[in-house]
């Protein structure tokens, strides 16, 4: 079976100071369908990043997907033109972005930016675009939805646009859904725990032209130990899980 998505060694870098430095590198994973795959990180470690690159939104002067293969239903989108991609965008694959208020367009309707993409990636007219917008906003759970499609989006509470970014991603029924947005794990609150201490991530990322040499987290990491400046690999940890950690591959020892 064809795989949805395929990242192969994709590399995305920004320009800082007339130097590329990478803020993706050598990143692999392949989404089968009706599968999800969830990128898990802390702010900054580059989440957003990969799915811009995917849906083609790094562009240079200021960026650049560098090295790998971006593959789509069997289709590398590498190297395509800004066009070509257009007709991609919004019809085979969609993007929910984080912030809402920031994508969508203040001076049109939300029911006009929900059937522009129908318009242009379905063909339909006026009409058609803005009946199928009507059932997306039903199907998101937005009251009212024949009213609310000839309002702003500043008459919506941030939650609302939220929806409103969710039937703009599903309005040409895309490929695939979205990308969802040791130590990360236990910064989760536990549901089954009257009394707790949250734990926090000491530190933080790193700009990308101060990036430390090797792992880019032993600054910050409880485990980190001699060794851990070196270049790391991608290798097994047990059967069927592979890390970039020199000590969690025994790489590097920790010793009591």
């Amino acid at each position: 079976m064809t795989p949805a998505l395929e990242l192969r060694g994709l590399r995305t870098e920004f320009r800082i100071g007339g130097r590329w430095h990478p803020a993706v590198r050598d990143l692999s994973l392949t989404l089968m369908r009706d599968e999800t795959l969830a990128l898990v990180g802390e702010s900054g470690c580059g989440k957003s990043v990969t799915a811009l690159s995917v849906m083609g939104l790094v562009q240079p002067p200021y960026g650049r997907v560098a090295a790998g293969r971006i593959v789509l239903d069997g289709r590398d989108l590498s190297g395509l033109s800004e066009r070509e991609l257009e007709r991609v965008r919004g019809n085979r694959m969609a993007m929910i972005f984080q912030e809402p208020m920031t994508s969508l367009n203040p001076v049109m309707t939300v029911g006009d930016q929900v059937a522009e993409a129908l318009r242009i990636h379905r063909g339909l007219d006026r009409a058609a675009s803005l009946a199928r917008a009507r059932e997306l906003f039903e199907e998101v759970k937005i009251p009212s939805a024949a009213t609310r499609l000839r309002e702003y989006p500043h008459q919506f509470s941030g939650g609302m646009r939220q929806r409103v970014m969710i039937a703009i991603a599903l309005a040409c029924e895309p490929a695939k859904a979205a990308f969802f947005h040791a130590a990360l794990f236990s910064a989760i609150p536990r549901l089954d725990a009257a009394a707790q201490a949250l734990s926090a991530i000491p530190g933080r990322v790193p700009p990308l032209d101060a990036m430390p040499a090797g792992c880019r987290f032993a600054p910050r990491c409880p485990l980190a130990r001699a060794g851990c400046e070196r270049e790391q690999v991608l290798a097994e940890v047990v059967e069927g899980h592979t890390a970039r950690c020199h000590v969690a591959t025994g790489e590097v020892a920790i010793h009591a």
